[in-house]
C-alpha cells in the first residue's frame, strides 16, 4: 500500500533516476525467460529495487492532486455562481434606482457600457452561399463598413449592459 503523501510532495528526479537505473541494471542480469514472466519480473523488481515503490508514491501523489483539482473546480463553479448572483443583484438595484451611466463609489465604478456592435444572424439560409460557417466577426466587419449581408444585421445600437469595475 502506498504511503500517504501531502499535496506538496514532489517526486525527486534523482531518486527516480537512481531507482530506474537500479531496476534496469537488475533486469539486465535476468534471463530472457525471467523477463518474459511478468509476475516474476515485477516480484523481483519490487524485492530488489525501489522503482515500484516510487511509482506507487508518484501515482498516489497524482491521484491526490486530481482529487484536489476536482474539489477546487467544484468550489470555483459555486463561487462563480455566487458572484453572478451578486452582480445580478447589483444590476437590479442600479436599474431600480435609475443609476446614471457611470457612478464612482469609494472602491468601485458602477454603470452601463454600450454593447460593442456585433453581427446578429436573422436567417442563416439567406447568408451568401460562400459562407459555409458564419463568421460573426467577419460579417460584423462587413456590416460596419456598410456592406449588405442578407440574413444578418448589427445588434441594436445603443444597447447597454451593467458593469462593475473595481479599483
Amino acid at each position: 500500500m502506498p504511503r500517504k503523501r501531502g499535496y506538496d510532495w514532489q517526486p525527486s528526479a534523482r531518486a527516480a533516476e537512481e531507482a530506474v537505473s537500479a531496476a534496469q541494471q537488475f533486469i539486465a542480469t535476468l534471463t530472457p525467460q525471467e523477463r518474459e514472466d511478468h509476475k516474476l519480473l515485477l516480484g523481483l523488481i519490487e524485492g530488489q529495487t525501489e522503482a515500484l515503490e516510487l511509482l506507487d508514491d508518484a501515482a498516489e501523489y497524482y491521484k491526490q492532486l486530481k482529487m484536489l483539482i476536482e474539489l477546487i473546480e467544484a468550489r470555483l463553479k459555486r463561487l462563480r455562481a455566487k458572484a453572478d448572483k451578486a452582480k445580478e443583484f447589483c444590476r437590479k438595484i442600479a436599474d431600480a434606482i435609475q443609476l446614471p451611466d457611470k457612478v464612482e463609489r469609494p472602491f468601485y465604478l458602477a454603470g452601463y457600457d454600450e454593447d460593442p456592435p456585433h453581427a446578429f444572424i436573422l436567417d442563416e439560409s439567406l447568408l451568401p452561399r460562400h459562407v459555409l460557417r458564419p463568421d460573426k466577426r467577419d460579417i460584423a466587419a462587413k456590416l460596419k463598413r456598410g456592406d449588405d449581408v442578407p440574413g444578418a444585421v448589427l445588434n441594436n445600437p445603443g444597447s447597454k449592459h451593467f458593469v462593475l469595475r473595481f479599483q
